[in-house]
């Protein structure tokens, strides 16, 4: 049977934000899709796969190494038709890239 998806995503404090890398990147080999109205991630070294949100799929869209955190802030804000505030957004973005580090999908995090 397959792994139960892992929800990603919701809000939290910024206070953590110093648990996170500043340049984001990707694993290379996570694969990252679209199912239906969902999108997913499969991490091929722990078999998991972890179901995100419209805002966890864009930071993670984001994360290439190049972009710091307040630029992949202000992606994710001006990606919503409804141009909310890159403060409004910030939590989010925080949290998800604290969930990727968790789950070790991101590079450098000790994956």
């Amino acid at each position: 049977d397959p792994p139960a998806p892992t929800p990603l995503a919701s809000t939290t404090s910024m206070a953590a934000h110093r648990d996170i890398p500043a340049r984001p990147e990707a694993r290379d080999d996570v694969v990252f899709r679209t199912l239906a109205d969902e999108w997913v991630l499969y991490d091929p070294k722990t078999n998991q796969v972890h179901v995100l949100n419209l805002s966890a799929a864009l930071v993670w869209s984001s994360c290439d190494g190049k972009r710091t955190v307040p630029e992949i802030v202000q992606d994710v804000a001006v990606s919503f038709p409804d141009k909310p505030s890159p403060d409004s957004v910030a939590d989010d973005v925080v949290t998800a890239i604290q969930q990727f580090v968790q789950e070790g999908l991101l590079i450098g995090d000790g994956a």
